[in-house]
Order: structure tokens, then sequence, then C-alpha cells
């Protein structure tokens, strides 16, 4: 019994163009992956700047109505009216730095979708280094 001789495995252009779309197919599903993180952290870094801003809100006008009322059994009744608008002016600070610390947040870490723009800026680097 005689056998065929191995045959070479056949390279032609619809094999080549089936690589090629594997490979692009594989691409575009990493970069559909990352923008769904990318997505995914925006959202939840959203998430917390609202929580905190609330929890800011929060705390300042609960603790403001107690301090001020526990500090103005403890003044003169002369100096009461004093001591409400200090009171006053310290926890509309405290409330707008609550405030501008979630603003502060929203706005760090770069815009939505660095991670993204940062991949395709490679792929694109990547196809222009290949054409030349």
């Amino acid at each position: 019994m005689s056998s065929a001789p191995p045959q070479p495995p056949r390279v032609g252009l619809f094999d080549s163009l089936g690589r090629l779309l594997a490979t692009s197919v594989g691409v575009i599903h990493n970069r559909l992956a990352l923008l769904t993180n990318d997505v995914q952290v925006s959202a939840v870094r959203l998430f917390d700047a609202l929580v905190l801003a609330l929890i800011g809100l929060a705390a300042v006008g609960i603790g403001s109505v107690l301090l001020c009322g526990w500090v103005l059994l403890l003044v003169d009744p002369g100096y009461r009216a004093l001591a409400a608008g200090l009171m006053t002016l310290c926890f509309l600070g405290g409330g707008l730095g609550a405030l501008w610390f979630a603003r502060t947040r929203l706005r760090q870490a770069g815009g939505a979708f660095e991670a993204t723009r940062a991949e395709l800026e490679r792929d694109l680097a990547a196809l222009r280094s290949v054409e030349r």
C-alpha cells in the first residue's frame, strides 16, 4: 500500500482573506470590550461623586441644625444673633467645600474612554508603520 505524500497547506487568496477577517473580528471584539469597560468605569465614578455630594449635603444640613441649636443654647442671649450668623457662614462654607470636592471628583481621571482612545491611537500608528 502506498500512501499519498502530505500536501502542503494551501495558501491562497481566500485563505489570506479568511485569516484577515478573523484577525479583524478579534481586534474589533477586543476594542468593544475595552469600550464597555470604559463605560462601566465612568458610570461608577459618576455614581461615587453623586453619593459623595449627597452625603456631604445631608451631613452639612443635619450638622448645621444640631450644632446651631446647641451653640445658641450655650451663648448669652445678647450674642445669640452674632453666634447664629457665624455658624451659618461656617456651615455654608463646609457645604460649598463638599460640593467643590464632588465637582473635582467628576473632572479628574481624564475624559471618558481614555483607554479606548489610547488603544485606537496605537492601532492607527501600527497601521501607518505597515503602510510605509
